[in-house]
C-alpha cells in the first residue's frame, strides 16, 4: 500500500514538472501568459496541469489527402 501512494505522488509531481516545462518552452507564450499557465499548474494543480497540457499538445501533421 504504502509503495502505491509513493507511485501516485512521484507520478503527480512528474506531471506538475512535465507541465511546467512545457510552460517554460512554449515560444508562442509571452511573459505574462506563462505566469498565468503556471499559476494554473501550481494552484490548481491535478485540473491546472492536465489543462495546460491539453492545450499545448503538438498539432499533428496533415494526412495529405
Amino acid at each position: 500500500m504504502e509503495i502505491l501512494l509513493v507511485c501516485i505522488i512521484t507520478g503527480y509531481i512528474l506531471m506538475l514538472l512535465w507541465a511546467t516545462l512545457v510552460v517554460m518552452r512554449d515560444p508562442y507564450s509571452e511573459g505574462g501568459q506563462k505566469v498565468a499557465q503556471l499559476a494554473l499548474v501550481w494552484f490548481l494543480p491535478a485540473i491546472g496541469a492536465l489543462i495546460i497540457l491539453g492545450m499545448h499538445r503538438k498539432t499533428e501533421k496533415p494526412s495529405g489527402q
